[in-house]
């Protein structure tokens, strides 16, 4: 307890700098109660407030709960000490990532189940850390579209503000910042888009900004071999926490999931990463999803067309060979065939006129990407490598197959059959639907269709972020019946409140899309049974898309993602707070022969920030109490600060805050070893290494800020080192009365 500024305050917390310290407050007298404050010591004078302050008589019942309010305070070095908004509930398995954060692992991977609220245990991980002052700078790297999600849900579920940068935010920050400062490490928590912190100019200026904590949302993505896992080893690298979040984390890919748990390690005798994995099933009491795997017959056209696709792709591969081209080729056009006629007939068009020598064209406009564009534009757009590959020797008879082609699919999409399968399905039912499909151009043709007798929302990756917002909004609330997306809105997306119908317009090859895809609906909050109805054309490529991906599905199985050996405790806090008072409550009644006294305790480290606390009662007998209540008020005072009462108190709590004590120490040993790691990394950079033009000094200023940069991480790096090892130089404090009363 301190005095600032002519207040009482009590100090929350101390984050050590090299000339000062930053010491966080938090309000104690009846004017500044529960109020939170900063200041700079030591231009700001602390002056220690007395240990025992002066009693103030209260009724019984309110100092019962200022004894009540203690005890459910205590906290343990693995206890959180940050609490959801009202109205959130933290569920049992949630704490398990932070409990592994708090027992001195570095790197985690938050492998749950779809829909079992990832998000918020990674939240609750940077809530905790920054809670204790041990992160102070937090990057959020997700899908462009789960931005402002993440900004939400961090408002809204823990009371943490995060800025969210883009092209746009960055390019004003730039221009309202003072000349030279980093938008990056303008502020303590920030939430951008993996596509645009890959890019290299932007990846740039993070050089310099020292990460504590990285999370990573979605991080299937950052695949072996991609812009994006590059990208997430490089900062992982040079963080001290790193928190991985994907409900897939294997898909049957051995090599790719040893790449994902390798990110962040800094060296080959550091703990192999944590695994945090919950299923659905076991945790979460909700009814179990129901597949129907629905055939379909196509019609006489569909199979004409078929056919037709079928001897035009044999002319490719006796033509090309076996190739991996060639492959890739009648995989793309056999899907869309499969999928509907409009996708083939985009396609189709594409390759005719990319033979004729239009490179590039499409059959129908759309925007090109500006800089700095974030916009998916679409997994379902093949590349033109792969569109045009393999051409025929004679142009002119491949152009008449294709021409051919394209009229066989003009007709087969008159009538076509998946959709004449969704439409008898969406007129039975009257319910909200999602409708997936994996081609943008499917979705297009199923807008046009269905508009007619439904109200329809449409999302697919050539949409910008709010125009799919918007989309998603009527949708959720209740404006559109159907919601038919591209696996864009696969991710991120809460519709359990809504919907429980999902149709996959065409199987996919991933088991990790179908979960995705599922997991929109099927999460928690959902009380009914999803139902997922899967369509599949009979005679297609369709039937050896579900047998691979079945494959895929046994493969991951086998290798099943551990998970943490037993649940963690959640504290419950059920008693109602009471406001911080500058005098302790008493409860005087005479005539009285015996005092409960009620302290805290606990240790503190070497900054002095908490690092658990305990409540210790101590019956103390009044061999001649006072006849009068003032005099008795005045030696309940007095027996506070008593030797021998201190002594009871000391001994009563001594081996439970060793044990926490223990435990501290030896996360921050875990700690340590990998701070040491990064900062003998940024300190032993050498300079960089420029040609100093004859007139021009722009290259010569760029290498000494990055200089700069690099020598102010190692010096951040080296006082966050000193923050951690104060953990082991925790002491036991000196104990506080909370409340006091007499009995007869």
């Amino acid at each position: 307890m301190v005095t600032v500024r002519g207040e009482r305050w009590r100090v929350a917390r101390i984050t050590p700098h090299d000339d000062c310290r930053v010491v966080a407050l938090t309000g104690a007298g009846p004017a500044n109660a529960g109020e939170s404050f900063a200041v700079l010591h030591p231009f700001d004078d602390l002056v220690p407030s007395r240990t025992f302050e002066q009693p103030r008589a209260r009724p019984f019942r309110e100092v019962l709960h200022r004894a009540r309010a203690a005890l459910t305070a205590r906290t343990g070095w693995t206890t959180p000490r940050t609490r959801t908004v009202p109205g959130v509930t933290l569920l049992p398995w949630q704490a398990a990532p932070l409990a592994a954060i708090l027992a001195g692992a570095t790197r985690v991977l938050v492998a749950d189940d779809v829909g079992l609220g990832k998000t918020l245990e990674a939240g609750l991980i940077a809530a905790e850390l920054v809670a204790r002052g041990l992160a102070h700078r937090v990057l959020v790297l997700a899908p462009a579209a789960l931005r402002a999600q993440w900004a939400d849900e961090l408002a809204s579920k823990l009371g943490l503000a995060a800025r969210v940068l883009d092209h746009a935010s960055i390019l004003r920050d730039v221009a309202a910042l003072p000349p030279g400062s980093n938008p990056w490490a303008a502020s303590p928590l920030v939430i951008s888009s993996i596509d645009l912190v890959k890019r290299p100019e932007v990846s740039a200026s993070l050089d310099g900004v020292p990460i504590d904590l990285l999370i990573v949302d979605e991080a299937h993505h950052a695949a072996p071999r991609t812009d994006r896992g590059a990208l997430v080893h490089a900062l992982a690298a040079r963080a001290l926490w790193v928190v991985l979040v994907t409900a897939t984390p294997h898909s049957g890919d051995a090599a790719a999931f040893r790449y994902l748990t390798d990110a962040g390690a800094v060296g080959p005798a550091e703990a192999p990463m944590a695994v945090v994995r919950r299923a659905a099933a076991a945790v979460a009491a909700r009814p179990r999803r129901r597949e129907h795997r629905v055939r379909v017959r196509p019609t006489r056209e569909e199979r004409a067309l078929g056919a037709a696709l079928d001897a035009y792709l044999a002319r490719l591969t006796a033509s090309a060979g076996a190739g991996d081209a060639v492959h890739l080729l009648d995989a793309v056009l056999r899907r869309r065939c499969a999928s509907s006629a409009a996708a083939l007939s985009r396609t189709l068009a594409r390759r005719r006129q990319l033979l004729a020598g239009d490179a590039g064209a499409a059959p129908e406009p759309r925007p090109l990407p500006l800089p700095w564009d974030e916009t998916d534009g679409g997994d379902d757009v093949e590349p033109d490598r792969v569109v045009g590959a393999a051409p025929l020797p004679h142009r002119a008879e491949e152009t008449a197959s294709l021409d051919r082609l394209l009229t066989l699919a003009a007709r087969a999409g008159r009538r076509p059959s998946k959709i004449a399968a969704l439409t008898a399905r969406l007129a039975r039912v009257a319910e909200p639907v999602v409708v997936f499909s994996e081609y943008r151009d499917t979705v297009e043709d199923l807008r046009a269709r269905l508009t007619a007798q439904w109200r329809v929302a449409v999302v697919h990756g050539g949409m910008p972020e709010p125009v799919r917002r918007a989309a998603v909004a009527s949708f959720t609330h209740g404006d559109a019946a159907v919601l038919v997306a591209t696996d864009t809105a696969g991710e991120g997306l809460n519709l359990q409140r809504r919907c429980r119908l999902l149709v996959h317009f065409e199987p996919a090859w991933s088991p990790v899309r179908v979960e995705q895809r599922a997991g929109r609906l099927d999460r928690v909050g959902q009380h009914r049974a999803v139902h997922a109805v899967h369509l599949v054309r009979d005679g297609s490529i369709e039937d050896y898309v579900i047998a691979r991906r079945a494959g895929r599905a046994n493969h991951a199985a086998a290798a099943a993602v551990p998970g943490p050996a037993r649940e963690p405790a959640v504290a419950e806090t059920t008693a109602r707070e009471m406001p911080p008072d500058s005098r302790i409550p008493i409860h005087v009644r005479t005539p009285a022969t015996r005092a409960i006294l009620v302290f805290e305790v606990g240790v503190v480290d070497g900054m002095g920030s908490l690092v658990a606390g305990d409540v210790v009662a101590v019956q103390v007998d009044l061999a001649r109490p006072p006849r009068r209540r003032a005099a008795l008020a005045r030696v309940l005072s007095a027996l506070a600060g008593a030797p021998p009462v201190l002594a009871v108190v000391d001994a009563g709590t001594r081996a439970a805050l060793d044990r926490e004590r223990r435990r501290a120490a030896a996360c921050a040993d875990g700690w340590l070893a990998r701070l040491d790691a990064i900062a003998t990394g940024s300190s032993h950079v050498a300079p960089t290494a420029v040609q100093p033009a004859l007139f021009d000094r722009r290259a010569a200023r760029a290498a000494d800020r990055r200089d700069a940069a690099r020598a102010a991480a190692a010096a951040y790096w080296r006082a966050r080192r000193d923050q951690v090892a104060a953990i082991d130089a925790a002491d036991p404090a000196r104990p506080r009365l909370v409340a006091a009363w007499t009995l007869p």
